[in-house]
């Protein structure tokens, strides 16, 4: 697989500013550089549904599909894609990585426009953890000798 390509994350941002603004509203970007995306909503609750390494984990997972389901509640799912299209290609790593978190953001993307939801973070929490638990997102598995996200590294249902 190709990396994605395109302007980078923050150019995108810059282009579609009023959604980004709602973004940044919403803590859903980042307001400042360099971002620390440890203050993010994504970041957060995924820290604490799902304790330990954050890195290509089945928290990385929820998180990733979290992300772009708020995005696309609170924007649209075009620039929910994009942005996160744009951050993998301002971030580039291991095509494993890549396909894993571009699936996951996908997704998140479907889990909002596909389900009615009420209003709130928890709709969103919801639906992500139905997902992780029904194995939809991936993740990476380092049970079966990957120490790292090379190319052999196995990508595996959340479920397993």
């Amino acid at each position: 697989m190709d990396q994605p390509s395109g302007m980078g994350e923050a150019a995108y941002a810059l282009a579609h500013l009023p959604y980004t603004i709602i973004a940044i509203a919403n803590n859903l970007a980042p307001s400042t550089y360099p971002p620390d995306i440890t203050t993010l909503e994504p970041f957060i609750w995924a820290s604490s549904a799902y304790p330990g390494n954050q890195h290509n984990t089945i928290a990385d997972a929820a998180r990733h599909a979290y992300w772009t389901c708020l995005l696309t509640r609170y924007t649209v799912a075009g620039y929910a894609e994009g942005l996160t299209t744009q951050h993998e290609a301002s971030n580039p790593g291991p095509s494993t990585e890549t396909v894993m978190d571009l699936h996951n953001n996908l997704m998140g993307i479907s889990i909002e426009v596909d389900h009615t939801h009420t209003s709130g973070l928890g709709c969103c929490r919801s639906a992500v953890q139905s997902a992780v638990s029904a194995g939809i997102l991936w993740y990476l598995d380092s049970s079966y000798g990957a120490v790292n996200t090379a190319e052999d590294a196995l990508l595996q249902p959340t479920n397993k």
